[in-house]
C-alpha cells in the first residue's frame, strides 16, 4: 500500500514536472531571444563608443602635453617667485621636477636660458 502511494506520488510529480517544463519552454525560448538581442545591441553600442574612446584618449594626451608646456612656460616666473620669497627648497623641488625634460631637450634655445 505504501509502495503504491509512493509510485503514484512519483508519477504525479513526474507529470507535474513535464507539464511545468512544457509551460515554461516558450518563456525560455523568449528569454534566449532577448539575451541574443541584448548581445547584439551591446556589440553595436561598443563599436559606436570605440571610435569616441580613441578620440577622447587622443584629446587627453594633447591636454596633458599642453599642461606640461604650460608648466614649462611658467617655470621661470614660478622659480623667480619662489626664490624672491625665500622658498629655496620649493624652488629646487620644482626645478628638479622639470630638469629631466629640460636636459632631454637642451637643443631648444628657449630651454637653455
Amino acid at each position: 500500500d505504501n509502495y503504491k502511494q509512493f509510485t503514484r506520488a512519483a508519477g504525479v510529480i513526474s507529470r507535474m514536472k513535464e507539464g511545468i517544463i512544457e509551460q515554461l519552454e516558450p518563456d525560455f525560448d523568449n528569454l534566449e531571444e532577448h539575451i541574443k538581442n541584448m548581445t547584439e545591441y551591446e556589440e553595436v553600442a561598443e563599436s559606436g563608443v570605440e571610435s569616441n574612446c580613441i578620440k577622447l584618449e587622443e584629446i587627453i594626451k594633447k591636454q596633458q602635453a599642453c599642461h606640461k608646456l604650460e608648466v614649462l612656460f611658467g617655470l621661470p616666473a614660478t622659480l623667480s617667485r619662489h626664490l624672491h620669497s625665500g622658498n629655496y627648497r620649493s624652488a629646487a623641488d620644482i626645478f628638479q621636477c622639470c630638469e629631466p625634460f629640460l636636459r632631454r631637450h637642451r637643443e631648444v634655445a628657449s630651454f637653455d636660458d
